[in-house]
């Protein structure tokens, strides 16, 4: 005769059942650790790479920062001799002659670039910078802001000035023998101060920007240290303004 046995139930304690899920929450704790541990050093990654583009965008653009604050100086110093010639015109019969002072030759302003930090702020990457960077950061791009404006404004003053030159039928040229009525004369200065302060306003603005960005090609960590890098470019302006 054939026996056949009911299979014996396992028995299932508190300790079995514990251990499983031990088991299980180790598991995912390892997994989420893993995780996170990739996460943190794709961040940090991420986090040295904007730095360092940022850090390398400030080193291309202080030559080019440069170079418009030495054209400015060559605009500021023409537009104030052209001032100087109106004013001392004499007028003769209702007209007056002027000759246009020389002017040196000089490069064309170009903008500063800045994409680094904004297409960090587009894509979260800015977020990943500790907080005193970041203000570093954003006080350079605030600098660089400024600049566009005034280069903005020199535009928009040399598109009055020529209209003004279309007024009186003189283009105001260096080296040029204008010919030009009391009005005229007039008319063609309020242009040229208009001019000189617009420039004026981007070489503050530009001076500033070089400051910042030089400070970010040395590295500051702080709002604070930039300080030093802007005065010394500030002091440098003025002095060349004096030669």
């Amino acid at each position: 005769m054939l026996d056949v046995h009911v299979p014996r139930k396992t028995e299932h304690t508190w300790t079995d059942f514990f251990i499983h899920i031990s088991t299980i929450v180790l598991g995912l704790f390892i997994a989420v650790c893993l995780e996170q541990t990739v996460v943190y050093f794709d961040h940090n990654h991420q986090r040295r790479e904007l730095i360092e583009n940022v850090q390398a965008e400030a080193r291309h653009n202080i030559p080019i920062l440069q170079a418009d604050i030495n054209s400015g100086l060559i605009v500021e110093r023409w537009d104030r001799a052209v001032l100087d010639a109106l004013r001392k015109a004499k007028i003769e019969g209702g007209t007056l002659t002027v000759t246009v002072p020389p002017r040196p030759d000089y490069s064309v302003r170009r903008s500063e670039s800045r994409a680094a930090w904004t297409v960090a702020h587009t894509n979260g990457q800015a977020a990943l910078i500790a907080q005193d960077i970041a203000e570093v950061f954003d006080r350079s791009d605030f600098a660089a802001g400024n600049t566009y404006r005034t280069l903005d404004d020199i535009y928009s003053a040399d598109s009055e000035l020529m209209a003004t030159e279309a007024r009186i039928g003189s283009k105001l040229e260096p080296g040029a023998t204008l010919r030009l009525s009391v009005a005229g004369r007039d008319d063609l200065a309020k242009s040229v101060a208009h001019s000189m302060a617009a420039n004026a306003d981007f070489l503050y603005s530009a001076v500033s920007s070089v400051g910042t960005a030089d400070a970010i090609a040395n590295r500051v960590q702080t709002r604070e240290a930039m300080n030093v890098y802007i005065s010394q470019h500030r002091e440098a302006l003025a002095k060349a303004r004096l030669e």
